[in-house]
C-alpha cells in the first residue's frame, strides 16, 4: 500500500497538490509586520499555498503604501497642532507632475493616496463607530 503524503496549507488548512511555498524566516517576518498571529512551530516543514501567498502579497503591497501615505501625511502634521489637514494639499505636494486644477475635481484616498472620481470613496469619518474602525485599528494600526 503507497501511503501519499499531502501538503497542508498552514494558514487556510487546504491540501496542496501543487505548488506552494515554504514559511521561511521572510515569510515569518511577513507575518509579524501583517500582525498575523501563526505560530508556524506547531506544524512541521510549514507551507502555503499560492492562493494564500498572493493574498499576503497583496495585503503586504497594500499595508507598505498605507505606511509610505501616513509617513508622508505626517510630514505635515504639526505635533502639537491637532488641527485636520487637507488631504489634497499633501497629495498635490507629491513629488510628481500634478496639474493642480484638474486634480482639485478628484478624491484622495486617504489610506493609500489614490486620486479618482466617482463613487469608489466614502467617508472614514461616516463609519465611525463600525467596523471599519476597528479592522484599521488591527490591521493597518500604523494610520493615525
Amino acid at each position: 500500500m503507497l501511503i501519499k503524503k499531502e501538503n497542508i496549507c498552514r494558514l487556510c488548512l487546504n491540501g496542496v497538490d501543487g505548488e506552494f511555498e515554504v514559511i521561511d524566516e521572510v515569510t515569518r517576518e511577513i507575518f509579524n509586520i501583517l500582525l498575523l498571529n501563526v505560530d508556524v512551530t506547531t506544524t512541521k516543514d510549514p507551507i502555503v499555498c499560492t492562493n494564500c501567498f498572493d493574498k499576503i502579497q497583496t495585503f503586504f503591497s497594500f499595508k507598505s503604501v498605507c505606511f509610505s501615505s501616513e509617513e508622508l501625511i505626517a510630514t505635515y502634521v504639526r505635533s502639537k497642532d491637532v488641527t485636520p489637514i487637507n488631504i489634497m494639499d499633501v497629495f498635490l505636494k507629491k513629488p510628481q507632475p500634478v496639474d493642480s486644477v484638474i486634480y482639485k475635481a478628484y478624491n484622495i484616498c486617504r489610506l493609500c493616496m489614490y486620486c479618482g472620481k466617482g463613487g469608489n470613496f466614502f467617508s472614514l469619518s461616516a463609519l465611525e463607530g463600525y467596523i471599519a474602525d476597528e479592522v484599521i485599528a488591527k490591521c493597518i494600526p500604523e494610520v493615525i
